[in-house]
């Protein structure tokens, strides 16, 4: 199992190192399964500062770089408020797909209403054209597995919902 390591800045500005196992990679993302953040995890590329091919040499490298990292040279997008979002134009171009798996019925019942609110189209099953699965916690890991292999990108609730606010994969762990 191939598994990557990196010190890299997240949506709070914060410089920490992480591992990734079974990494698979999209134009912008790499996602996988983080032992450091016990769960999928979705990264930025754009926020990846150095890889390494050690854990302790990321670690060691984050804990020297982070009081002096420069953060202006990263993207960080302001949150929206709901009361502006009516006016400001839509957060997805096209239309997105989606499929939760993993989550109680009233959950899940609410989550597709927030993605239909969004523009989203909502899929029972991961599809070729499945842009996102979002997962809760008694998500299978065959489904999340072939989601994957498909090259959707896996986010968790909280993820999904930072997604609909800010209209960016976000960066939910510290």
């Amino acid at each position: 199992m191939e598994t990557i390591y990196f010190v890299y800045i997240s949506a709070d500005k914060k410089v920490a190192a992480y591992a990734v196992n079974n990494p698979s990679h999209s134009e912008r993302y790499v996602q996988g399964f983080s032992p450091s953040e016990s769960g999928y995890r979705t990264f930025r590329k754009d926020r990846f500062i150095k890889s390494f091919e050690r854990f302790d040499d990321a670690k060691k490298h984050a804990d020297l770089i982070a009081p002096t990292i420069d953060a202006s040279q990263y993207i960080f997008p302001e949150k929206r408020h709901d009361s502006l979002r009516k006016y400001d134009a839509p957060v997805f171009d096209g239309e997105f797909e989606i499929c939760f798996t993993g989550f109680k019925k009233a959950d899940k019942d609410r989550l597709i209403e927030r993605a239909k609110l969004a523009g989203m189209i909502v899929r029972s099953e991961v599809t070729v054209n499945l842009h996102l699965l979002c997962y809760g916690y008694n998500a299978g890991p065959k489904k999340m597995e072939l989601a994957r292999m498909k090259g959707t990108i896996v986010l968790n609730e909280d993820e999904f919902l930072s997604l609909i606010e800010t209209g960016e994969i976000p960066d939910v762990y510290s």
